[in-house]
């Protein structure tokens, strides 16, 4: 597979760990989106394709949008991951910033 190209900005609360904090996150983070992709890719394959779709009952087509667009999405990545570097802890207001942006992959 190909590797994850991005680029991860964060306030410094969010580097406590110095920089093997920073490390690790960059790690969890190519994982965590190799993952997303794979599993976006898989439900985008399912709902465009209508004998695949046809089998499915409304409410499971429904589940699967959903978890497209609040699980396998970037947003739910960054928060997955700020929950991480917070502690393992669901914080309502983080006192740090996280920014992710993902770069296409050169042309071969």
């Amino acid at each position: 597979s190909a590797a994850q190209r991005f680029v991860l900005l964060g306030s410094s609360g969010a580097w406590k760990g110095g920089a093997a904090a920073g490390e690790t996150a960059v790690q969890k983070l190519s994982a965590e989106l190799a993952r997303m992709d794979a599993r976006r890719n898989e439900i985008a394959a399912m709902l465009s394709d209508d004998s695949r779709l046809a089998l499915l009952a409304a409410g499971r087509v429904n589940a699967l949008q959903r978890e497209r667009d609040e699980r396998a999405c970037e947003g739910a990545v960054l928060a997955d991951l700020s929950r991480s570097l917070a502690g393992g802890k669901q914080l309502a207001d983080p006192p740090f910033a996280l920014l992710l942006v993902r770069t296409l992959p050169p042309d071969d």
